[in-house]
């Protein structure tokens, strides 16, 4: 039986020129996600929640 990985990531998916989150601003407007087809998929390891909170920031 192998051992399970000792690290964490997360897989952040990207669309170019596409919103992929509906926006409410704060005068309550909605502004709609947009119909993203194919996305890019890059791997973000982390090490511990405070990486999480690092990664989540930059996003």
């Amino acid at each position: 039986m192998s051992a399970l990985p000792t690290t964490c990531g997360l897989t952040v998916l990207h669309a170019r020129g596409r919103r992929l989150c509906k926006t409410i601003r704060a005068d309550g407007t909605l502004i709609p996600y947009d119909s993203a087809r194919t996305f890019d998929l890059h791997h973000e390891p982390l090490a511990d929640l405070a990486g999480l909170a690092d990664l989540l920031r930059r996003l």
